[in-house]
């Protein structure tokens, strides 16, 4: 009895113990070609361009090989991390003039506010450009715990300057640490 009682209360222990989330990590590169990633000149016989971290991301994850971007950047990351089309987002570029209100509109929940309170911390590295005219716009008030990279399109990476109009600004952000 003393072993059933046992194997009960270790089953019990198992079950109680809340799954482990998976890890989720979701890439956006502007001007890729499809052609561009090892893995899919593999499927054609070609080995020209070598990505081997990006191909055993793939290999290990899902592939969403029927998704199609929008014309310009902005609004394909906007579509993105909405979850709408370009259409009911932006279908405009102008995420760089500070004064157009540009990227998701802040009625609409983005993917990252999602996974956050589904209990996942949320990080962006790179180009954010879904809209800075105010705080509100900024990813770490859309769902992000933290953020590392510009805010805005067209930004030099040798000096991280860009440019609004006549006015040259440094645009490399890094939110506080939680």
């Amino acid at each position: 009895m003393k072993v059933v009682v046992t194997m009960v209360l270790s089953l019990f222990l198992v079950a109680a113990q809340p799954a482990k989330k998976p890890h989720i990590i979701m890439m956006l590169a502007d001007d890729l070609g499809w052609n561009n990633i090892g893995f899919h000149q593999a499927q054609h016989g070609k080995a020209e361009i070598r990505t081997p971290t990006i191909d055993a991301l793939a290999s290990s994850g899902l592939q969403m090989e029927r998704m199609y971007a929008y014309k310009y950047c902005s609004p394909s990351r906007s579509s993105f991390l909405s979850g709408r089309l370009p259409i009911h987002v932006t279908q405009n570029n102008k995420n760089n003039d500070i004064t157009n209100p540009g990227g998701a509109d802040l009625r609409m929940t983005l993917i990252p506010e999602q996974l956050r309170k589904a209990g996942y911390r949320n990080s962006l590295v790179g180009k954010w450009h879904v809209g800075a005219r105010s705080t509100e716009n900024l990813p770490i008030e859309r769902g992000f715990d933290s953020h590392f990279g510009f805010l805005k399109g067209g930004e030099d990476h040798q000096n991280q300057h860009s440019n609004d109009g006549n006015i040259i600004f440094v645009d490399l952000w890094r939110s506080p640490p939680t």
